[in-house]
């Protein structure tokens, strides 16, 4: 599980969606400090990002 910033009760798991920028990734790996984001473009691509696990916004309790 990865922890959430500032909810210790509310966790992240590997598939769980998060918002950035507007815009909806998907947690796809747990990395070193940092967590590996993919997202499904409009066009047909598919995207990738590594993204600090502290920067995440918190999970809300509908997520």
């Amino acid at each position: 599980m990865i922890e959430a910033k500032k909810e210790p009760g509310k966790q992240y798991q590997i598939g769980d969606p998060v918002l950035i920028d507007q815009q909806e990734w998907v947690i796809a790996d747990d990395l070193n400090g940092k967590v590996l984001l993919y997202r499904d473009s409009v066009d047909g691509h598919s995207r990738t990002m590594k993204y600090p696990k502290r920067d995440l916004p918190e999970k809300s309790e509908y997520s």
